[in-house]
């Protein structure tokens, strides 16, 4: 089992107390997966990044001491915590997916920013730290120091494919675990929360057919019958999108997994939504959240991970639609807006314009510069007449920050990725000015 440096981190707790008895951190549980076993010739895979969503000076952890376990103090989050932290799940990544048989460039040192170049991979893997917890019993006297503890970690890795330039996988899982009284085992305790967080990713079909490269993507999709639905086209009347953006509004909603969330948007009245594979994963069923609040239950009826796209059905309602358009009609400097929940904002809406439109595997491809964060993806791209014209997919980041770069996947390609055929019945109607 490797401990990346373990005395260091119990050194650290102990400099970054806060003073006073307090009450034992809560550790999350999370459920043990074990990884998918990488093909015989798996992508490089090189571990890039760690950053950190935990709020500066946050409450994290306790220490405690002696036999008993008594008088807790607080564990904050800052730079020295973060350090180990991000060493510790750079070295469970490592560790965890060569045991899978992936093909990982080893950092030599604990430098997250010496050793491989990020030039020999064909993918780097970041991870951002959403949510850290632990507690733990020190004791020791003369030259004996041993610990025990528990500890928890939810972390949200993202995947840059190196050809492409782009984010082609965003997926949240956690890992927890308890270390018996021993030396290090305070720190021990940290590390397999991170390797049970790595392990867990890497059961995740969408993660690692991503790793593995075309050989496990190509294990193709199931035949799915044509599937005929009534949609609405919009009658502007020479209304602009401004006009008929807050309509458009009411049909985006939050797609909620136990992983993470996204965005999708309906486009039937009879509650189809529209969002992407990778936000529901291998779900069945997911929890969706509509423009009023309100939260329904929905099933998942298809999905096509090839072109990124996926079909909900909602619970039995009538339900505000998004009206569809053509995306054939987009040129290069075309204005179009985004609707989405990034960073759980629902309903956010931003404007850029159509950078390019591009082939890649033999599908079109719509490149924008309209503003996505995390939690976008789904969500509809809408034409300057506020008809959806095509999905977010994803963005390229430059660290954790977006750069202007932005794929979409047309709505033509997602009607024939999911065998749907749509038929208008009716044109949508605008949501009146105030």
């Amino acid at each position: 089992m490797i401990v990346p440096r373990g005395f260091r981190v119990v050194s650290l707790v102990a400099l970054t107390l806060t003073a006073g008895c307090v009450k034992s951190m809560e550790v999350r549980r999370f459920e043990a997966s074990a990884p998918v076993t990488a093909p015989a010739k798996s992508r490089t895979i090189l571990f890039a990044k760690v950053a950190s969503k935990v709020p500066p000076g946050h409450h994290i952890g306790t220490l405690a001491l002696g036999y008993l376990c008594e008088n807790n103090a607080a564990i904050r989050w800052n730079q020295a915590t973060f350090s180990e932290t991000a060493t510790m799940v750079a070295r469970a990544f490592e560790t965890e997916a060569a045991k899978a048989g992936y093909r990982v460039l080893q950092h030599e040192s604990d430098s997250l920013f010496e050793g491989p170049m990020a030039g020999q991979a064909d993918v780097l893997v970041a991870a951002v730290v959403k949510d850290f917890a632990f507690n733990i019993c020190r004791v020791g006297f003369g030259g004996y120091v041993a610990s025990s503890g528990e500890s928890s970690l939810e972390i949200e890795w993202q995947v840059f494919d190196q050809r492409s330039r782009r984010v082609v996988a965003t997926v949240t899982t956690g890992g927890s675990a308890k270390a018996s009284r021993q030396a290090n085992g305070g720190a021990k305790a940290i590390y397999e929360a991170a390797a049970a967080a790595v392990r867990n990713v890497l059961a995740r079909e969408q993660f690692a057919a991503v790793l593995a490269g075309e050989e496990r993507r190509a294990a193709a999709e199931p035949v799915l019958e044509p599937l005929v639905l009534d949609v609405q086209t919009l009658d502007t009347d020479g209304s602009s999108a401004p006009d008929v953006i807050e309509g458009v509004q009411k049909s985006v909603v939050t797609v909620q997994t136990e992983s993470g969330f996204g965005s999708g948007f309906i486009v039937s009245p009879a509650g189809f939504v529209v969002t992407s594979a990778h936000v529901v994963d291998r779900a069945s069923s997911v929890k969706v959240k509509l423009a009023t609040g309100q939260e329904i239950a929905g099933t998942v009826l298809r999905r096509n991970a090839a072109t990124d796209v996926a079909l909900v059905q909602l619970e039995t309602g009538t339900y505000p639609v998004a009206p569809l358009g053509v995306s054939t009609t987009l040129r290069p400097g075309s204005s179009v807006y985004a609707i989405g929940s990034p960073l759980g904002q629902q309903g956010t809406v931003t404007r850029g314009i159509v950078s390019a439109v591009r082939v890649e595997e033999g599908r079109r491809l719509i490149q924008s510069d309209v503003t996505i964060h995390a939690g976008s993806s789904g969500g509809p791209l809408l034409d300057e007449r506020g008809r959806v014209v095509a999905i977010t997919r994803a963005g390229v980041l430059l660290g954790n920050f977006g750069v202007g770069i932005n794929a979409f996947v047309p709505i033509e390609e997602a009607w024939a990725g999911l065998q749907v055929q749509p038929q208008v019945v009716d044109s949508a109607p605008l949501a009146p000015r105030r």
